[in-house]
């Protein structure tokens, strides 16, 4: 490249860069503060293309005082307008969450800002726990584009974030069946042949996407595991009607909230509120205050206070608070 060409260069890259504004003020987007860092960036880059062209004619024996003198004023005007810009960037906001005040890394789109470390802690406990998903504040959801944008993940963080973000809102999410398998969840990426199976990334199994079991011929029916189904109706568990985990109730009322969301009656396995069945067992209540012996559990089921949340009344109501009375007074 000449110096004529750079200059033209420069002269552009200077106008659109000003055009973003230099005012000292937060972006007010995440897509301003990207535009803004792309301008900073390509400022940096233009400042050491145009020390390396002085530098290589002072090495050449070149000594041309006009075209050095312009390459001092672009100098000049570049280094002042990427100030600027950066300056921008560094503007400090309240983080909503640790409330101090310093560069913001994201801004949902309430305009909540969120730093740097906040934002990366939130997401990282959101990718262990699914319940957290999808991601959202005041009740807007957030753009994962967005969010990868912040780097504030590395790529593979990101990728589980969103596995877990498809997991959460899959209509009927897919689980590896084999005890084996390091992987639980199967993303609909891994869709094969008509869509209706995938292939666990881990352990190369076809899965049914009806039903999490090994790809099979005829009906999900008729490949139920009967063995769990005759201990999951031993034991009194449930299914989520949703995404069809077997759950067990340890003690607390019959509304369930399972880890996909779905809220059911632990009962008939109904949405909540649309049957007629109780609300609470009082043997539960009585179960609950005897020692509990530890119960092996089956993949695919899940006790309550781990993956689903059975909520208790606040006080037992009838004959079990005479017994909680007696007790007391015994």
């Amino acid at each position: 490249m000449d110096w004529a060409t750079l200059s033209v260069v420069i002269d552009l890259a200077l106008v659109d860069a000003t055009d973003v504004g230099v005012e000292a003020v937060a972006p007010a987007s995440d897509a301003e503060m990207a535009t803004i860092t792309q301008h900073v960036t390509q400022l940096g880059e233009l400042l050491r293309t145009v020390d390396g062209m002085v530098a290589s004619d002072l090495g050449a024996g070149v000594h041309d005082g006009a075209v050095h003198d312009e390459a001092a004023a672009f100098a000049h005007r570049l280094t002042s307008v990427r100030t600027l810009l950066q300056a921008r960037l560094d503007v400090g906001v309240a983080c909503c969450v640790c409330l101090h005040v310093q560069p913001s890394a994201f801004t949902a789109p309430c305009q909540h800002e969120h730093c740097l470390p906040c934002l990366r802690a939130l997401l990282l406990s959101a990718t262990d726990d699914v319940t957290r998903l999808p991601l959202a504040c005041c009740q807007q959801p957030w753009d994962l584009d967005a969010i990868a944008r912040t780097q504030a993940l590395c790529q593979d963080a990101m990728q589980r974030l969103r596995d877990r973000t498809e997991e959460a809102t899959a209509d009927r999410p897919v689980y590896c069946p084999n005890t084996a398998c390091a992987i639980t969840f199967v993303s609909a990426r891994y869709l094969v042949g008509t869509g209706s199976s995938v292939v666990c990334p881990g352990c190369r199994r076809r899965i049914c996407v009806l039903c999490s079991r090994r790809m099979h011929e005829g009906t999900c029916d008729a490949e139920a595991d009967a063995s769990l189904n005759a201990l999951g109706a031993r034991e009194g568990w449930q299914r989520c009607p949703h995404c069809r985990r077997m759950v067990e109730l340890v003690d607390g009322c019959n509304h369930m909230t399972c880890i996909c969301r779905t809220e059911f009656c632990y009962v008939c396995a109904g949405r909540w509120k649309t049957c007629g069945c109780p609300h609470w067992h009082e043997a539960r209540w009585l179960a609950a205050a005897r020692p509990q012996r530890a119960v092996p559990q089956a993949r695919g089921a899940q006790r309550i206070g781990g993956g689903a949340r059975a909520e208790r009344p606040r006080r037992p109501p009838g004959a079990i608070q005479q017994w909680f009375d007696n007790l007391h007074l015994g």
